[in-house]
């Protein structure tokens, strides 16, 4: 799988990271660096059935009040 992150933004990943890597460390990480973007994609996505738990989770909160005897 092809990375869409450029050699020089992946680079620039690398550096914001604090990972100080040779030429051909680079080179061999952004090589299966696609497979990462698809994770991270996948992840990213909402979950199935996502909405209608955000519907349900709108409703009001039931509220239990015990009576009182007299």
């Amino acid at each position: 799988m092809k990375a869409t992150t450029t050699e020089a933004e992946f680079e620039i990943l690398l550096r914001r990271a604090g990972l100080d890597l040779d030429p051909a460390q680079r080179a061999g990480i952004h090589a299966v660096w696609g497979a990462v973007e698809a994770m991270l994609a996948r992840i990213r996505m909402p979950a199935p059935g996502a909405d209608e738990v955000a519907a349900a989770s709108a409703e009001p909160a039931t509220i239990f009040a015990a009576e009182r005897g007299a």
